[in-house]
C-alpha cells in the first residue's frame, strides 16, 4: 500500500498526495465512517495525488484508503 497519505482541503475540495510505489496504478476509496465500508471510489490514477472535488459540500465526514494496483 502507498505510504505518506497527506491529505489537504482548499474550499470544499481534498486532495489526497502520497509517495509512489513502482509500476502501479492507485485507486482512492471513500467512507463517511474510520472503518468503512470505503465503497465509494472516488478514482484511478497513475499519478501521485488525487483531488475529490466538492468532498466537503455537506457536513459528513469522509475517511479515504489508497490502494495500489499492479499492472
Amino acid at each position: 500500500a502507498p505510504q505518506g497519505l497527506v491529505i489537504s482541503t482548499v474550499g470544499s475540495d481534498v486532495r489526497l498526495d502520497w509517495r509512489p510505489v513502482e509500476d502501479v496504478t492507485y485507486e482512492v476509496w471513500r467512507a463517511t465512517t474510520p472503518d468503512g465500508p470505503f465503497a465509494t471510489l472516488v478514482g484511478t490514477t497513475a499519478d501521485t495525488f488525487m483531488v475529490d472535488i466538492d468532498a466537503f459540500a455537506t457536513d459528513e465526514q469522509r475517511f479515504y484508503v489508497v490502494k495500489a494496483v499492479g499492472n
